[in-house]
């Protein structure tokens, strides 16, 4: 079974192209089709995003990006505005996911840091992907809609850090397209490798607030669990990413089968 790799660009470290994944049919995911990746800002940059480097525009436009989707709150992307449509002038599109972004009322470290909850978990993560399902299916609907309709031509979808919302839209995607349970979870995990131990970064900024990292570990990480939880909600209550997009979120069988027809080739 193939897995995503990175993808080196200058600052960029959780780029990759979801091609060469193997369906359960026998064909595989088209490459240089569809990109996962975290936010490349242009400024305002955090640790989970990427910052834009002038001098680097080739580099960035060697994707050859027709359509970017940011898949982030409104505030994170004033704050910080996406630039990787910006080497290619693609086709830039809003699907907010605003639940539990970073900075925002609802931030999934806020009950932790305010004393409300001890510790957040890899179950915790996983309910939280559950609850996006649940709240935003219109909203993966568009991505899929928008996945369709660039005709194979390439485009990237990104987040903050392109660990979790990101992670939700691509394992719908890789669902419709026949990749097992086991390839999507890697994938998902994938994104831990390439961006390896990230709590370090802010464990003295926990120790001032008395958070162990242990305690909200599953945060910055990619565990197992946390996509089994989805993809289980997924298989129990529709009983395939097809039909969750069919029933909960409205996409017509006609856009499932145009995005098969584009991202889907004979090995």
């Amino acid at each position: 079974m193939s897995v995503t790799s990175r993808i080196d660009l200058p600052g960029v470290r959780n780029l990759r192209d979801i091609g060469g994944l193997s369906t359960t049919d026998g064909r595989s995911v088209a490459s240089r089709r569809v990109y996962r990746a975290e936010a490349l800002v242009s400024s305002n940059a955090n640790e989970s995003n990427a910052l834009w480097v002038e001098t680097e525009s080739k580099a960035y436009a060697s994707l050859g990006l027709t359509t970017v989707i940011d898949l982030r709150a409104d505030e994170e992307s004033t704050r910080a505005p996406s630039a990787w449509n910006r080497a290619t002038n693609a086709r830039y599109i809003q699907i907010p996911l605003p639940e539990g972004a970073p900075g925002s009322s609802t931030d999934l470290l806020q009950p932790v840091l305010s004393g409300r909850s001890p510790a957040f978990s890899a179950e915790d993560l996983g309910a939280y992907y559950v609850m996006l399902l649940q709240r935003r299916a219109k909203q993966f609907g568009t991505v899929i809609e928008t996945i369709a309709g660039s005709e194979g031509k390439p485009l990237l979808i990104h987040c903050s850090a392109g660990k979790d919302r990101t992670a939700l839209a691509i394992a719908l995607v890789l669902g419709v397209l026949g990749v097992s349970r086991e390839g999507t979870i890697r994938d998902y995990e994938q994104t831990g490798v390439n961006r390896p131990n990230r709590i370090e970064h802010y464990r003295a900024a926990f120790a001032k607030q008395n958070v162990r990292v242990e305690d909200v570990r599953a945060v910055f990480e990619t565990p197992r669990v946390a996509m089994e939880s989805a993809l289980k909600h997924i298989d129990s209550e529709y009983g395939s990413a097809e039909d969750y997009l069919l029933r909960a979120a409205g996409t017509s069988q006609a856009t499932l089968d145009a995005i098969r027809g584009t991202l889907l080739v004979e090995r």
